[in-house]
């Protein structure tokens, strides 16, 4: 489809020895690869790539393709439109079929002398060989269909590329994930069969019409089936054993028998009262003894139980003889989040080990990943703004987030979809800090670093974890889901107390872990400084002018 001319303009390199003699000697095959080359394809017959995983995004190029016959301009015309509007991407899709080739996963030894006399693909030669063979087509491979996604289709939806074109600010998105992923100076996880995360997980994010919290390098535990689905089934097994590794241990951490008196001591709405009246310290402890803590324990639970008994009674309808309070339609996430600082205050504020800033603030992470690049001509950006962050008070690093909403959402909800993003995001922003403060001081913590999230939606909460899961990746796991009863009695006062009780735990670890932070970066180290190389988070670009002017109208 297009003339020898034109190739030789361009430089355009071939793989077969049976091109044009005016393109070869531009780029020379070598004569004896290339009568091996064509040796082993005469003797394999046609059905030679069966071995190259079709989930690979332009596989069907080389399925349908002889060996002696690929040539990188023949790949850019099967992948149509996409050359067109995202060189960079079927530069990088060349470049992955080609390096997976040379990886021992490939058993095919033309395969590899292929890709051994072949050199990698340029955003820069997509640019100019589209050019070309739009003006020697008489239709423009801008109008040609694109391959279709190589993504198995028992995958979820939210895995499927788009049917139409993307967006200007998905091709921004895309394009920076593909310059992130190649940035990486690390190895990728490799499993036991050989097949590598990075890969299979790379060649679906490039499908994807929308920001996910994959394009920053995060799996997010409730798409981790979406994830294992792209694997054989030995795989699987594989990865949800390493994320079965990645759960809260419910053996770690255990309230001790006096604690659980004292939260049970709770077991109707007058007990709160009976409390007032009695007095917190008089509370019976196991054996009529008082271990050490019990006294600020015991107020500590008093000051809780009576905050949400209160909370209840403003903002709920009473009912009955005064024990039973409805919480009132339609309150303000405002109100909501309220409800939860009554916890999070009652645990966190003004405390030596973990402190808590409440409000819509900044995230100084996010906004120091933000800025990192940052000249004086360019404008400062702020980090997320986020409902609440937790600090390990003593190493002065930010560890945790609170992200609030105004109703209960389900699990496909917009707001819950979007906050889950942002949630991830800046606790990847926070645990890169961390590590690179604790590299600083020779302590390399990115295997033992969690950091915590708590998203909030009406009375639900989710408990989430963030620590690394291999390669390039990072696991945003969601380990518990609870919620608060919209109406307190003494039936359900038993929920409250539950929550209360994960509450405890989550403290109890978090605050391990802030002292282990302090160690790392302010205790004993390496007096040789570390190197922390971690993925970039994505940065996601401005909206163009046009989409501005779109959304003010």
């Amino acid at each position: 489809p297009y003339s020898s001319s034109v190739c030789q303009s361009l430089s355009l390199q071939p793989f077969s020895p049976s091109v044009s003699p005016s393109v070869q000697s531009i780029h020379p095959f070598d004569r004896d690869q290339s009568i091996q080359l064509s040796k082993m394809s005469e003797d394999n017959g046609q059905n030679q790539h069966e071995f190259l995983p079709r989930t690979m995004v332009g596989a069907r190029y080389f399925h349908e393709t002889p060996v002696t016959q690929l040539t990188q301009e023949g790949f850019i015309l099967s992948r149509g439109a996409v050359a067109n509007s995202s060189p960079l991407q079927v530069a990088s899709e060349w470049n992955a079929i080609r390096a997976y080739f040379l990886s021992p996963n490939c058993n095919s030894s033309e395969h590899r002398l292929f890709a051994q006399s072949s050199r990698a693909m340029t955003r820069k030669f997509v640019i100019a060989t589209t050019k070309a063979l739009n003006s020697s087509r008489q239709t423009p491979i801008s109008d040609s269909p694109p391959e279709g996604s190589q993504v198995s289709s028992s995958s979820s939806p939210s895995f499927s590329p788009s049917a139409s074109s993307s967006s200007a600010s998905s091709e921004k998105i895309r394009d920076l994930f593909i310059e992130n992923y190649h940035s990486f100076e690390g190895s990728s996880l490799k499993l036991e069969s050989g097949a590598e995360l990075d890969g299979v997980v790379y060649n679906c994010v490039i499908s994807m019409s929308k920001q996910s919290s994959l394009h920053s390098f995060i799996i997010d535990s409730r798409e981790f089936n979406d994830v294992t689905i792209l694997f054989p089934p030995e795989d699987r097994d594989e990865l949800k054993k390493l994320l079965d590794e990645a759960n809260l241990a419910s053996t770690e951490y255990r309230l001790q028998d006096w604690q659980t008196n004292v939260i049970n001591y709770y077991e109707s709405i007058s007990s709160v009262d009976d409390v007032y009246r009695r007095g917190w310290d008089n509370i019976f402890t196991l054996e009529g003894i008082a271990p050490e803590g019990h006294q600020d324990f015991s107020r500590f639970i008093f000051d809780f139980m009576n905050d949400i008994f209160r909370f209840y009674k403003q903002y709920g309808q009473q009912k009955g003889q005064g024990q039973e309070f409805e919480l009132l339609d339609g309150l303000s996430e405002r109100t909501y989040l309220r409800l939860w600082n009554i916890i999070f205050k009652a645990l966190w504020i003004n405390g030596e080990v973990l402190k808590l800033d409440e409000g819509e603030i900044s995230s100084s992470a996010s906004a120091c990943r933000r800025n990192g690049v940052r000249s004086l001509e360019d404008r400062q950006s702020g980090g997320h703004k986020i409902d609440g962050i937790l600090t390990a008070a003593k190493a002065k690093t930010e560890i945790g987030a609170i992200e609030g909403g105004k109703k209960n959402e389900s699990s496909y909800g917009t707001k819950y979809l979007t906050d889950g993003v942002k949630t991830a995001k800046t606790l990847k922003d926070m645990f890169d800090m961390a590590c690179s403060k604790a590299a600083l001081n020779g302590n390399l913590i990115k295997n033992d670093l969690e950091v915590y999230g708590y998203l909030v939606s009406g009375l639900r909460i989710e408990f989430v974890t963030f620590k690394y899961f291999g390669g390039r990746f990072f696991l945003f796991k969601r380990n518990y889901t609870d919620d608060l009863p919209p109406i307190l009695n003494n039936n359900t006062i038993w929920k409250v107390k539950r929550v209360l009780e994960e509450f405890l735990l989550m403290r109890k670890r978090m605050e391990d872990m802030a002292t282990m932070l302090e160690k790392s970066i302010y205790g004993k180290g390496s007096k040789e400084k570390k190197n922390y190389v971690s993925i970039p988070t994505l940065t996601t670009p401005p909206p163009s002018p046009k989409t501005k002017k779109m959304r003010l109208v």
